[in-house]
């Protein structure tokens, strides 16, 4: 039979109880995501260059329907170098927040392999 010293090395000496382990906080994440209107806001050049295509499209269709042909061939017109300039933002700020240097809240580099947040003791994974 096995002695007691035998079974008193698996068995905690002392039956304190420790207090439970605090969860770590994120307070950026508990913070409320951007509405529409802020991000809008943020960033205005895009919906700015969108709201004036849909403008000049519906003058141009509106002096189209009235007999005005070629106000409304030059409001087309318009409205093609609007969309070039909306689509040309768009790509302008897709490219620039690919590459972490846009202000899209995210730090630059981002989709680099961070060694640091494996070795921290905050991973849990």
């Amino acid at each position: 039979m096995a002695s007691e010293s035998e079974y008193s090395k698996f068995t905690p000496r002392e039956n304190k109880r420790k207090a439970p382990l605090q969860p770590h906080v994120d307070l950026d994440a508990m913070r409320a995501p951007p509405t529409f209107w802020d991000r809008i806001m943020s960033q205005p050049l895009v919906p700015g260059l969108m709201l004036t295509t849909a403008l000049v499209l519906g003058a141009g269709m509106w002096s189209f329907k009235t007999g005005r042909a070629q106000l409304s061939q030059n409001l087309m017109r318009a409205r093609v170098v609007a969309q070039f300039a909306t689509i040309g933002a768009l790509v302008a700020g897709s490219y620039t927040i690919g590459f972490g240097t846009g202000d899209s809240g995210d730090e630059a580099g981002r989709n680099e392999f961070d060694a640091k947040a494996v070795e921290s003791d905050d991973y849990h994974g």
